[in-house]
């Protein structure tokens, strides 16, 4: 598999493709005709299996309005895993929308950003 073949990250960043949960999208979610609504359950994937120090993921945020159920789904699974070391909840996870403009970007761009970090490390 691509996760098992990945290289371990001390920081990992991932933008899964937003057309599935974008409100000027296909609005099929997981369903998505071309594939690219499950990318984000190898993103997870990854992250379970590699257990980086930190990781951020990016999407629309139609993800957290119009697909809550998927928003839901992979915040927790991504809550359900374990350190390897001790056995406990392995991150802190928060997640936020941001828009471009609040950064000096010239345009109102809104991102849900989906952030987290070991406990083992805080």
């Amino acid at each position: 598999s691509v996760v098992k073949e990945a290289a371990k990250v001390d920081i990992f960043g991932a933008g899964f493709p937003c057309q599935p949960f974008s409100v000027g999208g296909s609005h099929q979610g997981v369903n998505d005709q071309k594939g690219r609504g499950i990318v984000v359950r190898a993103v997870v994937d990854y992250i379970r299996k590699k257990q980086p120090t930190v990781w951020w993921l990016e999407n629309v945020k139609g993800l957290i309005m119009g697909h809550k159920p998927m928003f839901d789904a992979i915040l927790e699974s991504i809550s359900a895993i374990v350190d390897e070391e001790s056995g406990a909840a392995a991150y802190f996870v928060d997640h936020k929308v941001l828009d471009s403009a609040m950064f000096g970007i010239p345009q109102h761009r809104e991102r849900l950003y989906i952030a987290g970090w070991k406990r083992s490390r805080a």
